[in-house]
């Protein structure tokens, strides 16, 4: 393990985690990157407490005390990469998400949405006077830059935490947020879906999921200790087989879009110049 950062890279993910269950989901996600983005460096911060499978990660390195979401605010400004991708250790990588670090090349960060956009506390902080169309943003999931500005605004994010005493992180994100002039980019759900029951009603043309974001994976891990292995195991079957559907129906249209188009265009023009033909 190392206490400070080594090497600069250009991109990378930054996993925190504190406390045994945490260290395995971040061990469990780190797995998953590595399935998938064998080539992109995955950072653990931690507290040093408990043993680290470092084999998983490029770094391990113990942040400068506190815990919990505390050491997250605090942590994520340690980053050793020019472009970091932050995830929660809630999460599954099912497709290579390379694209995310490529919004940064116009945005200073890029966040989803909170899929939960109508419960309790959602809207908050309500002083504020933020409209209800500018929403939470879910935390768990962020791509940012390096850079003094974005530094400066999670600095000044863990400082407002702090203050305002809410457990909640999000609120003060979101407040903040409204009141930046950093450049926000949006992810689609599909980059961070929490609200799984949206894989019910998605067909083909509609998403396909890229990254899986669960709180059900630590909720079973401390009721029995189970930790899902895979997205079958995790989603059960029938659910993880349309998943696998939808992905690799992306992975066809995608491919086949701008054929489909200039013969679906053909066919067009083919047909009215037989029927302008057929009046002449």
């Amino acid at each position: 393990m190392a206490d400070t950062p080594q090497t600069t890279l250009s991109r990378g993910v930054l996993f925190v985690a504190t406390g045994p269950l945490y260290i395995k989901l971040a061990e469990r996600a780190a797995q998953t990157f590595r399935d998938v983005m064998p080539d992109l460096p995955l950072d653990l911060m931690t507290d040093g407490k408990d043993p680290v499978n470092e084999s998983l990660f490029d770094e391990v390195r113990i942040g400068p005390g506190e815990g919990g979401a505390r050491a997250r605010l605090k942590w994520m400004q340690l980053t050793r990469f020019e472009r970091t991708l932050h995830v929660d250790c809630d999460v599954t990588l099912l497709v290579d998400i390379s694209d995310v670090f490529a919004l940064l090349d116009k945005f200073d960060l890029a966040v989803a949405h909170d899929q939960s956009r109508n419960a309790v506390g959602n809207s908050e902080p309500q002083e504020a006077g933020i409209p209800d169309a500018f929403p939470q943003f879910n935390c768990g999931v962020i791509c940012y830059r390096n850079t003094p500005e974005v530094l400066g605004f999670l600095a000044e994010w863990r400082r407002l935490y702090l203050e305002r005493g809410d457990p909640r992180d999000q609120p003060t994100f979101r407040l903040l947020a409204w009141q930046s002039d950093l450049r926000i980019g949006v992810l689609p759900a599909e980059y961070n879906l929490m609200n799984l029951q949206l894989l019910y009603a998605w067909a083909a043309e509609h998403a396909a999921p890229r990254l899986l974001h669960t709180p059900r994976l630590h909720r079973k891990l401390k009721l029995d200790g189970h930790l899902h292995t895979d997205i079958d195991d995790l989603l059960g079957a029938p659910m993880a087989e349309k998943v696998r559907r939808l992905m690799k129906a992306r992975e066809i249209n995608l491919n086949r879009r701008p054929i489909w188009r200039r013969k679906r265009w053909r066919m067009i023009r083919q047909l009215k110049a037989e029927k302008a033909a057929q009046q002449d």
